[in-house]
């Protein structure tokens, strides 16, 4: 699979520069490809990023509201001359970010147009942090927009916990200016949209869950879309086994229903896998939310866990059998370590069953 970092390829490169250089006539196409290529090799996706946005600097006028005409300019150039245009077309408002932060109205504006097929998330958060109350006046007035992409802006542009964006400490602390423009964007019906308003819940409930839940019921059941963003916002705090989470989406309970965990062997090998089976019976028709958690042994002795989804429905009642196998092959994200280690089978919330296993 192709590194992220190499979709700035050569021929990216060239195309940024045929296009700045048809929209600002003093633009120097070899001293800009020679700055961004120093040790290009050695520089991983962002930084790749970031060193387009500084050798752009060094070639436009640095007056930031000439530039900001020529950026504009060029956006809708770059459109789509790239399979991952989107991601890639990100260093423009990075420029901005870098350069305009002390011409904010000019840059929130130059934001709106440089979301479009591409994203302004992370570039906005540092006027969040400067210009709390200019940033969020036009983030409400973009959740109003009919561009569904500048709408999705407004909610994920202000995602306290915004994964390699920077955190917004006083959001965390206080989300309240965040609300109207998750209000607004509760019924919203792009995809796109939901799935920010969605994750800036989820972010909200990592440090204030009350809020989150009292959100949550005053809105759930009015209305299809709302129904979904809640469901994938309330996400922790279903993994968390929250008791009033699980009741408002319909899973409260495991009243008549039985549940075993049969293991395909005692031990398993490092980067081998393992078989879980588990066995239902279900007295009667019931909503199920079924997970199982598996407890890893630390080194350090101590263990963590994490939540895995099996099946969310209403079952009707019957005897069920569901099958899941789990790699200890290390990943990016996590190390596998010998000793022993466990796995719980949790319906609405409620473990069931407990077995061990040990990693050789």
């Amino acid at each position: 699979m192709e590194l992220l970092k190499n979709y700035y390829s050569e021929a990216y490169i060239i195309k940024v520069s045929e296009v700045f250089t048809q929209n600002f006539a003093g633009f120097n196409t070899f001293e800009f490809q020679q700055d961004v290529y120093k040790d290009w090799e050695s520089l991983e996706l962002k930084a790749r990023m970031r060193r387009l946005s500084e050798s752009l600097y060094r070639q436009l006028p640095q007056d930031f509201t000439q530039a900001a005409t020529i950026l504009k300019k060029a956006q809708p150039q770059l459109r789509n001359c790239h399979k991952n245009s989107g991601m890639l077309n990100t260093f423009l408002a990075d420029y901005v970010e870098l350069y305009g932060l002390d011409n904010p109205e000019l840059s929130l504006s130059l934001f709106e147009t440089l979301t479009i097929d591409s994203t302004a998330e992370f570039a906005i958060r540092p006027f969040i942090v400067r210009y709390p109350d200019l940033a969020f006046k036009q983030m409400r007035a973009w959740s109003n927009h009919n561009d569904h992409q500048i709408r999705r802006l407004a909610s994920e542009g202000c995602r306290p916990r915004l994964p390699w964006g920077m955190a917004l400490t006083e959001l965390k602390k206080d989300p309240t200016p965040i609300w109207p423009i998750l209000e607004k964007l509760s019924t919203d019906e792009s995809l796109y949209v939901k799935k920010s308003v969605a994750n800036n819940l989820n972010d909200i409930a990592k440090d204030h869950p009350e809020l989150v839940l009292n959100f949550a019921q005053k809105h759930y059941g009015k209305h299809e879309h709302t129904n979904w963003i809640l469901k994938h916002g309330l996400r922790t705090l279903l993994k968390q086994g929250n008791s009033e989470a699980l009741k408002l989406i319909g899973y409260s309970g495991a009243t008549g229903v039985d549940g075993r965990i049969e293991l395909s062997k005692d031990r398993v090998a490092l980067k081998q896998s393992i078989q879980f089976t588990f066995h239902l019976n279900i007295a009667q028709e019931t909503p199920l939310r079924i997970e199982y958690k598996i407890h890893y042994l630390k080194a350090n002795g101590r263990y963590t866990h994490k939540v895995f989804m099996l099946r969310q429905k209403t079952f009707s009642q019957g005897v069920y059998r569901l099958e899941k196998a789990v790699s200890f092959a290390d990943l990016t994200t996590r190390k596998h370590y010998k000793g022993l280690h466990k796995i719980d089978l949790i319906i609405n919330g409620i473990t069931i069953d407990t077995q061990s296993f040990e990693v050789v």
